[in-house]
C-alpha cells in the first residue's frame, strides 16, 4: 500500500530483511548486526555432530548472573525480570532451545549471505565491534558482497546495540 519501503533488522532480523529485499524491492536497508552465521568458528565446525546427538541446548544452564552482560540479558529477555531471584535464575537455567529451531536459523543466515550479492538497495549495516554473537569480520565479509557498498559502520559495545544504556550510545 505505500510507495516507499524501508527494511529494518537486528541479528536475525537483519537476515530476514535482506531475503524480504529480494522479493520487495526496499528503497532500503538498515541492517544492525546481522546474522549470517554462529560467530564462534568451532560452533560451525561441530554443527553437524551437534545437529544428531544433541536434542537441545540450554544456554543459561552455567551463566554467571553476576556478569553484567548476563544481567542485561535476562533483564532485557525477562521484561524487566530480576537476575538475582533465584526463581528466574532456575526457569532459565533449565530453559531450553531445540537444536532444530537453531539449524532453521543457521539456515536463513546462510540464505541472506547468498542473496546479498543480487542487492543493490541502499544498506547502512551497523555492527558492535566486540559482537560474541555476530562476528563483526563476518559482517564485514557480508558488506563486501553487496554490488552497491553499504555505508558500514562499527561502534564500541557488542550484540547490544539498541539498548539505550549500551556502550555504543552517546551521553
Amino acid at each position: 500500500e505505500h510507495e516507499t519501503i524501508l527494511l529494518v533488522g537486528n541479528s536475525m532480523g537483519g537476515a530476514l530483511a535482506l531475503r524480504l529485499a529480494e522479493e520487495n524491492l526496499p528503497a532500503g536497508m538498515v541492517l544492525l548486526s546481522p546474522f549470517i552465521c554462529f560467530a564462534v568458528w568451532w560452533h560451525n565446525l561441530l554443527w553437524p555432530a551437534m545437529r544428531r546427538f544433541v536434542p537441545e541446548l540450554k544456554p543459561f544452564q552455567h551463566a554467571d548472573f553476576s556478569s553484567p552482560q548476563v544481567r542485561r540479558m535476562v533483564r532485557r529477555m525477562c521484561n524487566g525480570a530480576d537476575p538475582d531471584d533465584a526463581a528466574v535464575q532456575q526457569y532459565l537455567r533449565a530453559l531450553g532451545v531445540s537444536i532444530r529451531a537453531l539449524d532453521q536459523l543457521k539456515q536463513l543466515g546462510r540464505s541472506a549471505f547468498i542473496v546479498a550479492p543480487r542487492d543493490n538497495t541502499e544498506t547502512l549495516i551497523l555492527q558492535g565491534q566486540h559482537d560474541l554473537l555476530v562476528s563483526p569480520n563476518r559482517t564485514r565479509i557480508l558488506a563486501r558482497r553487496f554490488p552497491n557498498p553499504p555505508q558500514y559502520l562499527e561502534f564500541d559495545g557488542g550484540h547490544d546495540l539498541v539498548e539505550p544504556e549500551g556502550p555504543a550510545w552517546l551521553d
